[in-house]
């Protein structure tokens, strides 16, 4: 009868297994068109289930961030990273975050970092996806104008600068 509580008891930590986000953490810097890395693990070792979306967050309250990007969304939980190429349009902010939304537990907080260039101040519209396997992600772009390249495991979509940052550079 133990050994049924304990397995019981096993089973249910390891389904509801904690997502922690080990990369970016306070420190990191991310530049402009240079690959950044935002990676997770289960915060008991047990494997993660479900799917993650991951988001790029700012603001210097953390606990009023403003969405910049989808990095990726209906990534499998258990791929434990993605890269994103901040584009050349990021301005530059110590107060960027990262947020990734598990299916199975809700969202997680990165720490605060530094990104972007600090000689833009237009808004930013732009989302990339990398799979970490070998099926193919989908991405969201805010922006109805869009490129987009695939190849397996493998998904890009850079939108473009919102219609107001273009009219301001006229």
């Amino acid at each position: 009868m133990k050994f049924y509580i304990a397995s019981v008891l096993a089973f249910a930590s390891s389904a509801f297994a904690s997502l922690s986000i080990n990369s970016p953490v306070a420190g990191t810097v991310w530049s402009n068109g240079s690959p950044a890395i935002v990676s997770w693990i289960s915060s008991d070792g047990s494997p993660l289930t479900g799917t993650v979306v991951v988001q790029l967050m700012e603001g210097s309250d953390p606990n009023n961030l403003a969405l910049v990007a989808t990095i990726a969304s209906n990534v499998d939980a258990s791929a434990g990273r993605v890269q994103y190429l901040p584009p050349a349009s990021l301005p530059g902010s110590d107060y960027y975050a990262v947020r990734v939304t598990s299916s199975v537990d809700g969202p997680r907080y990165s720490h605060s970092f530094k990104a972007g260039d600090a000689s833009v101040t237009s808004p930013v519209s732009s989302a990339i996806t990398v799979s970490a396997s070998s099926q193919e992600q989908s991405s969201e772009a805010e922006s109805t104008n869009s490129e987009s390249s695939g190849a397996a495991g493998l998904s890009v979509t850079l939108g473009l600068l919102s219609i107001s940052a273009i009219a301001a550079l006229f």
